[in-house]
């Protein structure tokens, strides 16, 4: 798909701190044509294991991919082990059929993810019509698009397949679609792996509408009054919560709506990404900081200590 940033786009997914955060060892391989099944597995060797020889002596194959097996035995034990593999510059499908039959063994395929971005590829127009509505989707949303990459991946690539793929791409179904798990999980390990007042920021944001203008000043002061956020190390409330907010933008959990002008394009309001919305929504119902009407909640939560009762467009009151 020209013209539409893939490299850029994977790029920036793969050095986002909170997704590297998701897997213990990561790799990122820039091939030249023809690809090399040596050159792949010494390059992600070398990337996996810190004292991997760093001379360009040829190694032999087999023993290369007896050692990325016992590499995979030795640290499975480990529950939190995962590896990312980014493979830059795939020029056909049999390069792919062969980066993923050299890296993914069978016994350890769980523990590994593989991508690739491929070059002067064209697309025809139907599928690529399809593609760009999948991207679409993904609101630009680094983690959303690396998973549902690993998906396309994984299915025949044609455009029946890839029209049903995005048909089943209902993002404000996160928590009932099972297509989505995989997207879900890693989401929720991106709010797993924020510090914990930026945790009680994002929670916040469960009680705006999907698509309302929330003001920037407002917001900050908000997360002020209700002490989601303090000084810290030196640092005014009213800094902290600034560092907070540009860092949501940074990783597309909330988007800007409107800018103004005389500070130089600061951002004026934002709103919420839908698909981060959902997960902030599901955790603040299982914090008990929400209740939210129409929602399967649980008629005894309203027996706990809830801070605030959401109603969302949708809610119909019973009659």
């Amino acid at each position: 798909m020209r013209g539409i940033g893939k490299t850029a786009l994977v790029h920036n997914a793969y050095h986002d701190k909170g997704f590297k955060k998701n897997f213990t060892h990561y790799a990122w391989v820039t091939i030249s044509n023809p690809l090399r099944e040596d050159d792949l597995l010494c390059s992600v060797l070398r990337d996996f294991k810190s004292d991997y020889p760093t001379s360009d002596s040829a190694r032999p194959l087999q023993g290369m991919r007896m050692e990325l097996a016992q590499f995979y035995e030795a640290n499975k034990v480990n529950k939190s082990f995962r590896c990312l593999v980014v493979v830059d510059g795939l020029t056909t499908t049999r390069e792919w059929d062969l980066v993923r039959s050299s890296l993914i063994l069978e016994e350890y395929n769980a523990v590994l993810q593989v991508f690739g971005t491929v070059r002067n590829v064209e697309l025809r127009p139907d599928m690529k019509e399809q593609a760009n509505q999948i991207l679409s989707k993904c609101g630009g949303i680094p983690f959303a698009i690396i998973d549902i990459s690993g998906h396309l991946a994984s299915r025949p690539r044609t455009v029946r397949e890839w029209q049903r793929s995005n048909e089943r791409l209902n993002l404000d179904q996160l928590e009932v679609n099972p297509d989505l798990g995989p997207m879900k999980a890693t989401l929720e390990s991106c709010y797993n792996s924020l510090p914990y007042y930026f945790k009680y920021c994002f929670l916040y944001l469960s009680i705006f509408q999907e698509d309302i203008n929330i003001m920037h000043r407002r917001l900050v002061k908000r997360w002020i009054a209700e002490a989601n956020v303090r000084g810290i190390q030196g640092s005014e409330a009213e800094e902290v919560g600034e560092r907070v907010f540009n860092e949501f933008l940074s990783m597309t959990i909330i988007q800007p709506t409107r800018y103004t002008a005389i500070t130089s394009g600061r951002v004026s309001s934002c709103s919420v990404h839908p698909l981060m919305l959902e997960v902030s929504t599901s955790k603040a119902i299982d914090e008990k900081l929400i209740f939210m009407l129409g929602h399967d909640n649980n008629t005894a939560a309203l027996m706990d200590t809830i801070r605030h009762v959401v109603v969302r467009r949708n809610w119909r009151r019973k009659p």
